[in-house]
């Protein structure tokens, strides 16, 4: 019986074909594509490397050098917003040194924004008054006025006087709207000269100081006697509320400042260092007070450090 001939499956001559190995440099059908998609596949490797790559020097990047870039980046974007915006007004200078001295100003002023530190020219955009404007002038004392204080929307103002009142104006209409009358008793007003007014930035409260020792506490809305801080050993000199809060700071002729929480009505602190009666106070942005005194020194207390800055006039 002769040998029969194993027969082939035409998947398995495909595959053989395929498997040949090309003559003479030749390109089997279909080569070309399979080159592509084996470049293909080695671009997306290689993409994937960078990539990998790019994320190890990232996790590697250390802080100093992450804070760095980004100041470089912020300095980089800041000067081409300077360039567009000075392009904007219609001549700008595309020298070096110019932009960086531009970017130098635009950092400290954000950074005097920041501290609350800034001043702003506002001279050239206030209007000038015209010669007809007259002040006006609202009597309601008996005796001298000594202080003043307006509130921070510029509408009502205050007077005290050597005859222990203190009087509330509406500015707009120049009207007396109330008036607290002293006390001999000092209790419900004070008794002797009122030296010292200081309203809070919302306008709620009013403090009064005087010879009496007293400060006095009033309620701008009921115009009620709220209560009576005391604390200080000789005349209320000069008295300021800290911005945005109901912190109260007053000076004394017992040559020293105190501080108050007005909001509980109690004392907080008392601040010691000058030598002699003190005469005026003024309060900065920050947890932090100026004053002056008879011993000619200039004092900056520094609340939240606990320190002081002493600076001495000239001795004549």
């Amino acid at each position: 019986m002769p040998p029969q001939k194993r027969k082939i499956r035409p998947e398995s001559r495909a595959a053989k074909k395929v498997k040949e190995v090309p003559r003479r440099g030749r390109v089997p059908v279909g080569g070309k594509s399979e080159a592509r998609d084996e470049q293909l596949e080695s671009e997306e490797e290689d993409s994937d490397r960078e990539s990998e790559d790019a994320i190890d020097d990232e996790d590697m990047e250390t802080a100093e050098e992450k804070r760095l870039r980004l100041a470089q980046l912020y300095l980089t974007r800041l000067k081409e917003d300077e360039q567009e915006r000075h392009k904007d007004e219609g001549g700008a200078s595309d020298d070096d040194d110019s932009d960086d001295d531009v970017v130098e100003k635009k950092l400290t002023k954000d950074t005097l924004l920041m501290q609350g530190k800034t001043y702003n020219c506002i001279a050239n955009s206030v209007a000038k008054a015209s010669d007809d404007a007259v002040g006006h002038t609202i009597r309601g004392h008996q005796l001298a006025v000594t202080c003043v204080a307006v509130s921070d929307d510029e509408t009502t103002c205050y007077s005290g006087s050597k005859d222990s009142a203190i009087c509330k104006y509406d500015v707009e209409t120049n009207k007396m709207v109330h008036k607290w009358p002293g006390d001999k008793n000092g209790k419900t007003g004070h008794k002797g000269h009122v030296l010292a007014l200081a309203v809070s930035f919302d306008g709620r409260y009013l403090a009064s100081g005087g010879v009496d020792r007293l400060i006095n506490i009033w309620d701008t809305r009921t115009n009620a006697l709220v209560d009576a801080l005391r604390g200080h050993r000789d005349s209320i000199s000069s008295l300021g509320f800290q911005m945005g809060t109901h912190q109260l700071f007053s000076a004394s002729h017992d040559r020293t400042v105190k501080l108050w929480n007005v909001d509980e009505m109690g004392y907080m602190e008392t601040l010691y260092g000058h030598a002699l009666p003190i005469s005026g106070l003024d309060i900065l942005r920050k947890e932090r007070a100026v004053s002056v005194a008879e011993d000619r020194t200039l004092r900056v207390w520094k609340i939240a450090e606990e320190s002081q800055l002493i600076l001495r006039g000239c001795i004549t």
